[in-house]
């Protein structure tokens, strides 16, 4: 079971601030033992967006993990990225700081009567990110509403949505 709610926020002009919770409920039967595991998870993720001035603004990315490992067991981590963002009409370029904190794993140790487990996973350390995307302009509204729109991403060190990833490219 996984359910997702999120709010939105705009109270002062210009600065967006969003708030999203994601709520995992994942179940284990064992039937040769009678038995039945059950184990939660949580992610908190908030964002903040000041606008510097009006091409330029600066974005805050701060991710938490409330995960239970085992029963009654929880492990938790916190991650931060900012982001510097220059807007133009055709293009954008960026320049990230992705995990701040330089979290390099995320691993635990269980240790049961009958059996202890273990385990540890690779996480990208800290990043410096320089984007560029490119936003070509059709003059024809044809073309504006018949096709979708191309944004080419040109990443100079690395990047991946999900922290966990373990891809890693330059200058692709």
């Amino acid at each position: 079971l996984g359910l997702t709610s999120s709010l939105d926020i705009g109270l002062i002009e210009g600065v967006d601030i969003t708030y999203k919770l994601t709520y995992g409920f994942h179940q284990m039967k064992m039937p040769a033992l009678s038995r039945t595991s059950n184990l939660n998870s949580w992610k908190h993720e908030g964002s903040i967006r000041i606008p510097l001035c009006k091409v330029l603004s600066l974005e805050t990315l701060t991710e938490y993990y409330h995960n239970e490992v085992a029963q009654k067991k929880f492990k938790d981590v916190f991650f931060q990225d900012f982001t510097l963002k220059f807007q133009a009409s055709h293009f954008d370029l960026s320049l990230s700081l992705n995990n701040i904190l330089n979290k390099k794993n995320y691993g635990y140790g269980i240790n049961g009567t009958l059996s202890s487990s273990f385990s540890n996973q690779d996480i990208r350390g800290r990043e410096l990110m320089l984007s560029f995307y490119y936003k070509p302009w059709y003059k024809s509204l044809m073309h504006f509403l018949f096709y979708p729109k191309l944004v080419i991403r040109k990443s100079f060190l690395s990047f991946s949505n999900d922290r966990f990833g373990l891809t890693r490219s330059y200058l692709a």
